[in-house]
């Protein structure tokens, strides 16, 4: 994959393994639907009134309904993106790692050639988007710049080869969130129905209790495929 070459050229540092990629794909009009209190599911705050309601169920109860509860009319949300946010406040940090991409209004975009991939590595997980910019936009704008374009063979520091000039270009890419290996507490594959669709989902568990649900469009009824992700996590493939 493309996209693993161009991370590896110039994200990763020297000793760092990309050990899986899955690609994010947009639903619903956003990316990721957060199940957190006082975050509407986009993530964007909620209005003083739904606020206060919160206050009255009680956090537990409210991270319950919005995780796996079936929609307002009582069937399947056919609409349920693929990656999911949950915490019992807003400020936990599986939010606070996702809020300068969501600043940059990451989740809401109406563009249709975003590209964005999950990145587990030794060191991190990363959530990078590939998609192209103008030659004339201003990358450093969202200040997480970190792809700068290179060749394959400029990534693996091959002596000069004189097709080298055949080689296609790798892409450049931003860095929308970092989390750190520590800061993830476990890893586990689940079976969860959320807003009425059951799913398998790749369960990432960070240390303040807030969690990262991954799914994928094509594979969500296989449990194979996020038992090999798993497996990969721990290196063991």
């Amino acid at each position: 994959m493309i996209e693993v070459l161009a991370a590896r050229g110039s994200w990763c540092a020297p000793n760092e393994k990309i050990l899986w990629c899955q690609p994010l794909t947009q639903r619903a009009g956003k990316f990721i639907h957060y199940a957190v209190p006082g975050l509407n599911d986009f993530g964007d705050p909620r209005k003083a009134s739904r606020m206060m309601a919160e206050a009255a169920v009680g956090v537990a109860a409210l991270l319950v309904e919005s995780l796996v509860s079936p929609g307002s009319d009582g069937t399947s949300d056919p609409d349920v993106p693929w990656a999911v946010v949950s915490g019992k406040s807003r400020d936990c940090l599986a939010v606070s790692y996702l809020a300068s991409w969501h600043a940059s209004g990451g989740n809401s975009s109406s563009r249709g050639d975003q590209e964005l991939f999950w990145m587990l590595t030794t060191h991190r997980l990363g959530l990078l988007d590939f998609s192209p910019w103008s030659d004339g936009q201003d990358s450093s704008s969202s200040g997480l710049l970190v792809g700068l374009k290179k060749t394959i063979g400029s990534v693996w520091d091959r002596d000069e080869d004189p097709h080298a000039d055949q080689e296609p270009e790798l892409p450049a890419f931003r860095v929308c969130a970092e989390v750190p290996r520590n800061a993830i507490a476990s890893v586990e594959v689940v079976e969860q129905k959320i807003k009425g669709r059951t799913r398998h989902w790749f369960k990432i568990v960070l240390t303040d209790g807030s969690v990262f649900f991954l799914s994928d469009p094509k594979y969500f009824h296989d449990k194979k495929f996020f038992d090999r992700m798993l497996a990969m996590t721990y290196g063991q493939e």
